[in-house]
């Protein structure tokens, strides 16, 4: 597991790199070369996650459900960002992060469906229950924005959102998210 969350370290340094390269204040644009090696580093980076995560269930240990769905809605946002923001509505600029992630659309299904079960596996959970709810209602209001994020896009609301949500499942357990 030590040679894991190293690189895992790693990676998480590699990819804060890319993203502190600032290149619209120097440049005031962002290269397509940019773009592209941020998306591989952080492919790279959930990439390391995963194998973390594969090795504590394989020693028996049981990952936090909520962070987990909290990481894969960071990668919806991201993924919806990248593919709303770019100049031609991420058709025609080659980003080999597409050979390896999902479609937004079918990350958003896998949000939808994960978060159905956690609210059945936290029903008997009084506080756990209320905050999985507050995230449903408000993952209502951008769900078909990413099912159908080749028509209308609309980052700062999936944005804003995404970042409420998040923070509802990263909330302490004995408290719960306003907002």
């Amino acid at each position: 597991l030590d040679a894991e969350v190293e690189t895992l370290q790693a990676q998480a340094r590699d990819f804060q790199q890319w993203v502190l390269t600032n290149e619209v204040l120097t440049q005031g644009w962002v290269s397509i070369n940019t773009l592209n090696a941020m998306s591989s580093s952080g492919v790279a980076l959930n990439q390391a996650y995963s194998h973390v995560l594969d090795s504590l269930r394989a020693q028996g240990s049981h990952g936090d459900p909520l962070l987990e769905q909290a990481i894969l809605l960071q990668q919806i946002t991201a993924a919806y960002v990248r593919e709303s923001s770019s100049l031609d509505g991420g058709g025609a600029i080659y980003d080999n992060a597409r050979d390896v992630e999902l479609p937004v659309d079918q990350l958003a299904v896998q949000f939808r469906q994960q978060l159905t079960l956690l609210q059945q596996q936290y029903a008997d959970n009084p506080a756990t229950s209320q905050r999985l709810q507050q995230a449903a209602m408000r993952w209502a209001y951008i769900e078909k924005s990413l099912l159908n994020y080749r028509k209308k896009t609309v980052p700062a609301t999936v944005v804003r959102y995404s970042g409420k949500i998040i923070d509802i499942l990263l909330a302490p357990a004995t408290s719960t998210a306003q907002g």
